[in-house]
């Protein structure tokens, strides 16, 4: 059975199994969107992770979601208000292409129709809401 979780200190552990295997995740944290470039590149590893630990434990808003699939960790979304990405301000996440090649951090509307998820809201013109339910992958 498919579960999500709000990330939480106690549930670090569990985010850092997901990312262990990649270099690339293991160096980000997911912090590219959330420090300048230059902050992000001198704490590529060990120091994006600990600038990650530190935000789970005093943001009041949660970092993320976790997936778990009968208790072993096997997904992670990212999440939180707007304003916490000050890294992707400015950047549009929907309309006609060509899009800027920094848009495949976010992904756009596209890339997640094909990938099953549907519009739910649109706040303005140029930003939108998209959502999947993960009910339909439970059974992959």
């Amino acid at each position: 059975m498919l579960s999500t979780r709000e990330l939480a200190p106690e549930r670090l552990a569990d985010l850092e199994r997901l990312f262990a295997p990649s270099k690339v995740l293991s160096g980000c944290w997911c912090m590219w969107f959330l420090v300048t470039s230059r902050e992000f590149e001198q704490g590529y590893g060990g120091g994006n992770r600990a600038a990650f630990a530190d935000l789970v434990a005093t943001t009041d808003r949660p970092l993320g979601v976790l997936a778990y699939r009968d208790g072993e960790p096997v997904g992670w979304c990212a999440t939180g208000p707007r304003s916490r990405a000050t890294a992707i301000e400015g950047v549009p996440l929907a309309g006609p292409g060509p899009h800027n090649p920094m848009e495949a951090y976010v992904g756009t509307e596209t890339m997640f129709a094909g990938a099953g998820f549907v519009i739910t809201g649109r706040p303005s013109p140029r930003r939108l809401l998209m959502r999947r339910d993960l009910e339909h992958v439970a059974g992959r």
